[in-house]
């Protein structure tokens, strides 16, 4: 038992470093995302295309009204690997707001490719104070 955790770590470890995570926060990660199931990180690619706007209606709802989708894009040109971050309303309009950081997405992708399901239930829009200030958002992943 403790090896099979021990060899997942590693992997996962292994796959953050490759993706340019210095060691100690990768196994730092590795750790958290074993061990708790669960892992916090930003959305990427919030200021592109209309998201700010998106970002912006959303931050005036109540958290507990908006849903975070993840959704698997192999057909993404940057990176084979991306991870989108949808939500909705509600659950009506549904809208992308970013996708998930390389180094994450290069896990959270395997995870999602062996078929284990992978679930963000929590997002916090951060930024927007001041006039010109970019929204950003926050998402818990969990496994």
């Amino acid at each position: 038992m403790l090896k099979d955790i021990r060899k997942k770590v590693m992997q996962i470890a292994n796959r953050l470093v490759k993706l340019g995570y210095i060691r100690a926060c990768a196994m730092a990660t590795a750790w958290k995302l074993v061990k708790t199931h669960q892992l916090s990180t930003r959305v990427a690619g919030t200021s592109f295309d209309n998201r700010q706007d998106v970002l912006g209606l959303i931050a005036k709802y109540n958290p507990a009204q908006v849903s975070v989708k993840l959704v698997r894009n192999r057909s993404n040109t940057f990176d084979n690997n991306a991870v989108a971050v949808t939500v909705s309303v509600k659950d009506k309009v549904r809208a992308v707001i970013g996708y998930l950081p390389k180094a994450v997405a290069g896990v959270i992708s395997a995870l999602m490719d062996k078929g284990i399901e992978v679930l963000s239930d929590t997002l916090s829009i951060v930024g927007g104070y001041a006039d010109r200030e970019n929204y950003g958002a926050r998402i818990i992943i969990k496994i």
